[in-house]
């Protein structure tokens, strides 16, 4: 088994060591802590505030023009959480994917000790925006 000095995320399987996916390097750690913070709704965890308001986003209508203060909402709650990874750019977009409305969460960050700019997507399932012009979209 190789050697591994970090979390057992992102719950991908490895037939390997028939365990729980590793990850090995910083980059793959941040993005399973990064995820799992998006993932988590604040205060759902006993004993661990952790967590964000992304979740609480699912079933509420959103219109774009909220879209760029909720992306400067999660970027003071990731450098709160993340001290020492410096986040480049985060944008939040909609996208429609078959059928159902998408809040598309689009991350860029770097640490000190990498050379590059990780970029991170996730999507959550929204409820349509009625503004939205779904005619232009057939």
């Amino acid at each position: 088994m190789n050697p591994s000095g970090s979390l057992i995320f992102p719950f991908a399987f490895d037939n390997e060591n028939d365990c729980l996916k590793r990850a090995y390097t910083v980059e793959d750690t941040l993005l399973s802590a990064i995820r799992i913070f998006l993932l988590t709704r604040k205060g759902s965890r006993l004993g661990s505030n952790i967590g964000s308001f992304l979740p609480e986003l699912s079933m509420q209508l959103i219109p774009k023009e909220q879209l760029p203060s909720l992306a400067d909402e999660l970027r003071t709650e990731l450098i709160t959480n993340f001290p020492g990874v410096q986040f480049m750019d985060i944008t939040f977009s909609k996208d429609i994917e078959n059928n159902v409305s998408e809040l598309v969460v689009k991350i860029s960050f770097t640490t000190a000790n990498q050379n590059n700019i990780t970029e991170f997507i996730q999507t959550m399932p929204t409820v349509f925006d009625p503004s939205y012009n779904f005619q232009a979209q057939l």
